[in-house]
């Protein structure tokens, strides 16, 4: 690793202060898969993206692991081909940031890690 890699880090791990845990979080794109109207026999594109978001604490330890699937399609006349898959793509990806934003904080672990940081609940 490189010495401006390490004062990133260390910058970072310093400024974990306040109502802020602490903790890092990786996301994981484990599948991508699509399927077009010559494949599925339907008038649009689809696509679907396995993400997993593990969440470590500091000192390395797997506090919460979560798989999940974002879902997209696109209307296959609308669009040329190319088009219509990358807005399924798109959508897919909006679908799974919403389910992070909106089911994350929810799971068990991560609201207990949250709690004993000092973030309160809205719910």
């Amino acid at each position: 690793s490189s010495a401006a890699s390490d004062v990133y880090k260390r910058q970072a791990t310093d400024n974990v202060t306040g109502n802020c845990p602490a903790g890092f979080l990786q996301i994981d794109l484990l599948e991508f898969a699509f399927l077009t109207p010559q494949l599925s026999g339907l008038n649009f594109f689809s696509t679907s993206k396995k993400y997993q978001l593990t969440l470590t604490g500091q000192s390395g330890q797997v506090i919460d692991s979560w798989i999940f699937v974002g879902y997209g399609k696109s209307d296959g006349g609308a669009f040329q081909a190319g088009e219509a898959l990358n807005n399924a793509s798109v959508e897919a990806l909006r679908d799974a940031g919403a389910r992070i934003a909106v089911e994350w904080s929810k799971r068990p672990a991560v609201r207990s890690w949250l709690m004993a940081g000092g973030v309160e609940s809205d719910e």
